[in-house]
């Protein structure tokens, strides 16, 4: 099961926010409701709870591994660090 959160505010490319129960789920995601930089929340992931941002060909990136030492899209030789760590009340993203 999946659903969808947010679409868009004011912004001026429409995003969304959806929440899937399983990474299975994800494939029930309309391509409609995919735009670069729609996130996906799944709760129940291979390594428990998974971040995932759309790239602007629809495919998902997993970001809650990123500067971890997980991986990244093949080929793309990406790399990141961490932004910044901090309390649940003041994270910086």
């Amino acid at each position: 099961m999946n659903i969808m959160t947010k679409r868009g505010s004011l912004d001026n490319i429409v995003t969304y926010e959806h929440i899937c129960d399983t990474r299975a789920d994800m494939a029930n995601i309309p391509n409609n409701q995919i735009t670069l930089g729609s996130v996906c929340i799944v709760l129940k992931g291979s390594a428990g709870l998974e971040v995932y941002m759309a790239t602007s060909d629809k495919e998902w990136i997993d970001i809650s591994s990123i500067g971890t030492g997980g991986s990244t899209p093949a080929g793309s030789g990406a790399t990141s660090d961490i932004v910044g760590q901090g309390t649940a009340d003041n994270m910086v993203l």
